[in-house]
């Protein structure tokens, strides 16, 4: 049946059965969301996301191990979620990471994940270690998406069970199946196999944000503008690369309003715009901690490109690698449909905003540099969520035309039986088929493998290597002097970033030969911070220059795979005279530093103590003067104290920091101070808060409904069609002209119902003569009898009402 613009009567049949349509649209809404969270519980329940301990055989006995994801990033996201939880029990906000290579600025790599494991964390009471709890946090991010998908559908009165169709080709299909896989092509690949957690996750709450968006300013619905306000606030907090998707997203939105205006009276571009701006003055406001300090010291932070889509072409691929050519093609069909139907705003606006993104990710694959530091495979993960979306939608309208074509009964009944079913097929034929089994995927036996090593195609810890790693880490600083870091070099064979789990098991600080991110240039090391993101020979950090310069004190080093012309790092330690072995465990020798330079020294005398946190660094000297070399990461925040006495803080060309003190000094101390635009930040999230609650009062009339509000016709005389609409679609549609004013709000109500009350000699009846007559000014007994009167056959044995039913807005 082809698709119209303009509505037909059979849609006003459809339309009519207002009470028997609403408690069937509840009925199916009610058992569909049932079974779309039974869906999302149980692929993290085969993804063994509530299995958090399993025994391996360790230094020949049994041992409990946590059971968690460990691929590629998941080590730095969870240790992060740890160090976060770890300030917050000592009644302290983090704000700088001090155990990462010299230290970080928190915005720099916003908490928004890390602080999802915490309340994780606490929900369990405690009971599970938090890097256990990070596999639960991942598998909910990973099935997050049906929360947008159910958002998206209900602003267009769709049929409930489309989410969960979104949802089934969201977790079925994972990325890169028909080429090698990758992390530029976003879904499971992406956050499971590779762990750009923060990534999916700002994407995903990104989507959220802009389905409530839609229904905020598209539907006028006041409650949905505090929802955005709060989940874009969210986003920046997750992720602010995000904030691109949002703005394109709301851009998409505010063009689709428009166009709807002559849909809907209330709408008009002041109102458009002043609902788009409240939102984004809000989520501004709330986000304000993170984009102030980016802001204030945007000249400060660098991100390297380590990933790029070479060209259109490349892009081009893998965007059909990202869902597949068939759900492409469904994609396609989506996009003409929203396009083409007047009835589905919100499909329209993300049709529209899906658009533009690709536009621009093609943009910045043919011209890279257009947007500095910014990797268009980043972007990928928002595209590939619309991309399902409007695939599912396609498939959904398609079914219920063929429910239409054949005239059968209970239309949206069977349309979402249908819809459930297809969802259900797909589950069931690529579960397990397009992508290997789920265990694969989770915490090996310690006997599946003759060594214990790692499987290439895992993404969770084999125990006997997980335990090992951690003996070396607790030996090393046990054996590290005090106010010294540790230097980890290498990973087993297939566990890429496996050395970033030490900051579990030690306070100290860490280094490693890999995950060079740095924020700043001017690292001392022998790589091009141009060029990569880890020491082509990391046998050469084992120079005292090296250790030296970064207060090394203990060494953790294994095997690993090098670069042509350089030498294998477990080698180049043994014999080296600058280490001394002082244990083997496993795999991983472990070496204290001949002589080590502490993290605070006075020239070539170190302290007699030192104190070291994250924000504050304490050394105590017999008598120091001169300069004083504190080997931790220069920022702006950090203040310096000689005695009590604050002193200026200079940075070194390798980006640490340097004082200097009068003779005689005693104490020197470090704070990480909060300033006055960390204050401003704060005070403004704090406003953002009461704004956001405020948002409902200001957000403006609502939008055009068919029962729009109790006119006195005394004053105003009969009503006129819509100036929106012609009279013909008005008669169609049966929607009422809106009144000038703020309509059917509750005060408008409340007034009406106490003036009749005081005069009800004088209530005034307005008898219908016609089907397009207005209720009375008497909102109780006129008001209900023409409701009933409305559900009643027409004169041309048609039936009108309020209600639609699913499919039908």
């Amino acid at each position: 049946m082809p698709l119209s613009n303009e509505p037909t009567a059979e849609h006003d049949t459809v339309r009519s059965r207002s009470g028997k349509a609403s408690s069937e649209w509840s009925r199916h809404t009610g058992f569909a969301a049932l079974v779309l969270a039974g869906v999302c519980g149980w692929v993290i329940w085969r993804f063994g996301g509530f299995d958090f301990f399993r025994t391996g055989l360790f230094a020949g006995r049994q041992q409990s191990v946590v059971d968690t994801f460990a691929a590629v990033d998941h080590p730095f996201h969870a240790t992060r979620a740890a160090t976060l939880l770890q300030s917050v029990q000592e009644g302290d906000l983090l704000r700088w990471v001090g155990h990462h290579q010299g230290g970080y600025p928190v915005e720099f790599y916003p908490l928004g994940v890390a602080w999802f494991e915490v309340v994780l964390w606490f929900a369990a009471l405690g009971s599970v270690p938090i890097i256990a709890i990070h596999k639960l946090a991942v598998l909910l991010i990973f099935v997050m998406p049906a929360i947008g998908f159910w958002f998206l559908a209900r602003g267009d009165r769709l049929n409930p069970w489309l989410p969960m169709l979104a949802t089934v080709l969201h977790v079925t299909i994972p990325g890169g199946v028909w080429t090698n896989g990758g992390w530029t092509r976003g879904g499971y690949e992406e956050l499971v196999r590779w762990g750009l957690v923060t990534n999916v996750a700002g994407a995903t709450v990104a989507l959220i944000a802009c389905a409530a968006l839609a229904r905020a300013v598209i539907k006028g619905q006041d409650g949905w503008g505090t929802v955005s306000a709060v989940m874009i606030a969210v986003a920046v907090y997750t992720n602010p690369r995000s904030l691109l998707a949002i703005m394109i997203a709301a851009a998409a939105i505010a063009v689709t309003a428009f166009i709807s205006r002559r849909d809907d009276a209330a709408l008009s571009a002041p109102v458009i715009g002043r609902r788009i701006l409240l939102v984004g003055i809000t989520s501004a406001l709330l986000a304000a901690p993170v984009l102030v300090p980016l802001i204030r010291y945007r000249d400060l932070y660098f991100f390297v490109r380590y990933e790029r889509y070479a060209s259109f072409s490349e892009y081009w691929t893998n965007t059909l690698t990202a869902v597949s050519p068939p759900v492409f093609i469904a994609t396609l069909g989506g996009i003409v449909i929203a396009i083409g139907v007047r009835r589905f705003p919100v499909a329209r606006a993300f049709s529209l905003a899906l658009l533009g993104y690709m536009l621009l990710i093609g943009v910045l694959s043919a011209n890279d540099a257009l947007i500095e530091q910014l990797e268009a495979p980043r972007l990928m993960p928002f595209q590939r969520l619309l991309m399902i979306y409007l695939a599912a939608f396609a498939i959904s309208q398609a079914l219920e035309a063929l429910v239409r074509f054949f005239r059968i009964g209970r239309r949206g009944a069977v349309t979402g039986g249908l819809t459930g079913a297809v969802a259900v097929i797909v589950l069931v034929l690529l579960w397990g088929s397009v992508w290997a089994p789920p265990e694969d995927y989770r915490t090996l036996d310690a006997d599946t493998t003759a060594d214990g090593t790692f499987l290439e195609a895992s993404g969770a810890t084999p125990q006997s290597e997980f335990l090992a790693f951690e003996a070396a880490v607790r030996v090393a600083d046990s054996a590290r002097p005090t106010g010294t870091a540790i230097l980890v070099v290498g990973d087993r064979e297939g566990w890429w970033h496996e050395q970033l789990w030490g900051p579990a098991w030690s306070d100290a600080p860490f280094f490693y030969d890999d995950w060079l991110w740095y924020w700043h240039t001017d690292h001392e090391g022998p790589y091009n911070y141009r060029q990569g993101h880890s020491y082509p020979d990391p046998a050469q950090t084992f120079d005292p220059a090296y250790l030296q310069t970064h207060a090394i004190g203990a060494v953790v080093v294994t095997d690993m795979d090098v670069s042509a012309g350089a030498v294998n790092p477990r080698k180049a330690a043994n014999g080296d005279p600058d280490l001394e072995q002082t244990a083997t465990v496993g795999e991983w020798d472990i070496y204290t530093v001949s002589d080590p330079a502490p993290l605070i020294s006075n020239g070539s005398e170190g302290p007699t103590s030192v104190f070291v946190e994250d924000t504050r660094l304490v050394a105590v000297f017999g008598g120091a003067a001169g300069e004083v070399t504190i080997r931790r990461n220069w920022f702006p925040r950090w203040e310096a104290f000689a005695d009590g006495e604050q002193v200026e803080v200079q940075r070194t060309g390798n980006g640490y920091m340097q004082i200097v003190v009068p003779e005689g000094t005693m104490t020197v101390e470090l704070r990480y101070e909060t300033t006055f635009a960390d204050w401003s930040a704060r005070m403004a999230a704090i406003a953002g808060l009461g704004v956001a609650g405020l948002l409902p009062s200001v957000w403006g009339p609502p939008p055009s409904q068919r029962f729009r509000s109790i006119r006195d016709h005394s004053s105003e005389g009969s009503p006129s069609p819509s100036r929106n609409r012609s009279p013909k679609a008005d008669t169609a549609h049966r929607i009422l002209p809106r009144p000038s004013g703020t309509g059917l709000s509750r005060p408008r109500v409340r007034a009406l119902v106490n003036n009749a009350s005081t005069n009800a000699s004088g209530t005034l009846r307005v008898i219908a003569a016609s089907r397009d007559w207005l209720p009375g000014l008497n909102p109780a007994p006129s008001f209900l009898t023409w409701r009933r009167k409305r559900r009643r056959p027409s004169s041309r044995g048609e039936e009108v009402g309020e209600a639609g039913c699913m499919g039908v807005p």
